[in-house]
């Protein structure tokens, strides 16, 4: 294998002087790592692929076009396999080269919050607002990390401006009741829990919640008609 590594780096040494070297020295690249990936699962794994990767990386001038397609590529793979700390890393490396991506902010937020790291997953969703004020999912969970904190007012904040992103998202508007249940503002509760069941009819925790926010305010005869419904609903 070493063999192999080095007789690469001597032809894309040559290849370098010419501007005609460099579609040949990535098609080699890539035909390479066709023949060498299901070789390398059979010696070491993944730590061999990545190794061979940043190899070619560091011998090929690829476009930042490309070399952000391979980053991404790892990103996604780190992550599916829950880890998150190589995620960012490889994640970071897309936005050194495509500065300016609210998708990428946004995908680094969601690994930092999986590590229940919140105040980084603030500031990713933040930096990825700051590019795309729109992004529903942002304002969502950030609206979510502020819940948890139990910072109601600024998870109402951010869970109303994910609901006039998408009017018709019941989980958003399911949660701002939810906050503002939780700051006892029980009418905007209702009238927010509600609206969850003009859009999804059958989304039955909702009944369950208008039965608790109907009962803490003395509305017990219909808290127990939203109870019957969300019975119902289960029994289906």
């Amino acid at each position: 294998m070493k063999g192999k590594f080095k007789k690469n780096n001597e032809q894309l040494s040559d290849m370098s002087r010419t501007n005609e070297g460099l579609p040949f020295a990535q098609t080699t690249v890539q035909s390479e790592l066709r023949g060498f990936h299901p070789r390398a699962l059979l010696i070491q794994g993944k730590k061999v692929i990545d190794g061979a990767v940043n190899g070619y990386l560091k011998w090929v001038r690829l476009s930042k076009e490309d070399a952000a397609v391979i980053y991404l590529k790892k990103a996604n793979s780190y992550e599916i396999e829950g880890n998150y700390e190589k995620a960012i890393f490889f994640f970071r490396k897309v936005l050194a080269l495509k500065q300016g991506d609210e998708s990428i902010y946004y995908r680094i937020g969601e690994c930092f919050e999986k590590m229940e790291m919140y105040e980084e997953a603030v500031e990713s969703y933040q930096a990825s607002l700051e590019i795309n004020n729109d992004h529903f999912d942002a304002w969502f969970r950030l609206g979510m990390i502020y819940s948890k904190a139990e910072d109601y007012d600024k998870a109402i904040d951010c869970l109303k401006v994910a609901t006039e992103i998408d009017p018709n998202n019941p989980e958003a508007n399911y949660r701002l009741g939810i906050a503002y249940d939780n700051r006892k503002q029980y009418e905007k509760a209702l009238s927010c829990f509600k609206k969850v069941i003009e859009i999804d009819p059958s989304f039955v925790k909702v009944y369950k919640s208008i039965g608790f926010t109907c009962d803490s305010i003395g509305r017990h005869k219909e808290a127990i008609k939203y109870f019957k419904k969300a019975i119902e609903l289960e029994e289906m």
